[in-house]
């Protein structure tokens, strides 16, 4: 088989599908299958599956074998011409690469694996993703929220939820809880799955160029697919089940309620983990009032923070460099802070803007 393809496509191709299975070189493996002038490029990694089609600017005959993806990678990305010319001996078991003027040559030895996706239940809930980059920028923000291990918290996964109007997305590692939804139009049946906490960064790493436009659930995968391209994530099956618990703290009554610019908090916030390392930072909400305090050796500083609207008393101490990753993962101008007295002197606080709620426990957590 002899096949002349496009250097910038190839490369791009590869690129995710090494992404696609976490970047692991001495693991990573594409099949590559030529079949009706199409180059399919398939790739498998420990819970996820990604295939994409590319065209092909000549090829003579059909033909399917794998290699190392990272060898090849790199030789596309070192030479310098529009298109490469590719020859796979069936009988040798090799492949020779060639830039299209035969200065740069690779030979490969063809890999004796098997990339296959295996057979997949049909899917039971089916949507349209009209905006992708906010879906990946939430599942993003949720896996930061996750455990680290099991030792910590036992929940190390995203859950993700559809019903017929919203697909939420959650994630806690027990002082934290984070909290989003996106309006989806599902007519199918109501899911919750728990995808793995690296889903988020390899759905971003992959999807950064051509986004996704359509998502597909099945107990067992989730799948995300552009015109050309499909990523399937295998479901956890652990026995993994989200804190009922969540939902009672977050329908009680605050103490104490503001709205304030996340510019102005998030300034004042950042002064005083640049001043006091890993800082706790005292909230003090009085008088109409929110005031900063934080004290470190023999330095201390006081903070008052214009709001736009505030009620209610409440005092309790936050990590300022957690404060700050709940803030960004807001996305917005202005969030809404209630203080929840879950015991005497301990609030817990809610942020919200829109669709999106994280809850924070303070320091003497």
């Amino acid at each position: 088989m002899k096949a002349i393809l496009s250097t910038d496509l190839l490369g791009s191709a590869l690129s995710r599908c090494y992404d696609a299975c976490e970047k692991k070189a001495l693991e990573s493996i594409v099949k590559l299958s030529f079949k009706d002038s199409k180059l399919l490029l398939s790739a498998k990694g420990a819970f996820s599956y990604y295939e994409e089609e590319m065209s092909t600017i000549s090829v003579d005959n059909d033909s399917e074998f794998c290699i190392k993806t990272v060898t090849l990678l790199e030789f596309v990305k070192y030479i310098s011409s529009e298109s490469l010319i590719m020859v796979y001996d069936e009988e040798k078991k090799s492949c020779l690469v060639s830039s299209s003027d035969k200065k740069s040559k690779l030979a490969l030895q063809i890999a004796e694996v098997t990339v296959e996706l295996g057979q997949m239940p049909n899917y039971q809930v089916e949507f349209d993703v009209d905006n992708a980059h906010e879906f990946i920028a939430k599942l993003n923000y949720a896996s930061k929220f996750c455990s680290n291990n099991f030792q910590d918290y036992p929940l190390t996964a995203i859950c993700c939820e559809a019903d017929i109007d919203n697909f939420t997305i959650q994630s806690t590692n027990g002082p934290y809880y984070y909290s989003s939804e996106i309006k989806i139009n599902n007519q199918q049946n109501a899911m919750q799955i728990f995808l793995p906490k690296k889903s988020a960064s390899i759905l971003k790493n992959v999807f950064h160029e051509q986004l996704f436009d359509k998502c597909s659930i099945s107990h067992r995968a989730v799948l995300f697919e552009s015109n050309n391209c499909k990523l399937i994530f295998f479901v956890l099956e652990s026995n993994n089940t989200f804190p009922d618990q969540v939902s009672d703290w977050i329908k009680k009554d605050s103490q104490a309620s503001i709205k304030v610019s996340v510019y102005e908090l998030s300034k004042t916030l950042k002064f005083f983990n640049g001043v006091f390392q890993d800082a706790s930072v005292n909230f003090n909400i009085k008088d109409n009032k929110l005031t900063l305090e934080s004290k470190q050796n023999n330095v201390a500083s006081k903070e008052s923070v214009v709001v736009e609207e505030c009620t209610g008393d409440a005092k309790s101490a936050y990590n300022a460099k957690y404060f700050l990753d709940c803030l960004e993962s807001l996305q917005s101008s202005w969030v809404n802070l209630d203080f929840i007295e879950m015991s005497t002197d301990f609030y817990l606080c809610k942020l919200t803007h829109g669709e999106t709620l994280i809850l924070l426990c303070p320091t003497t957590f």
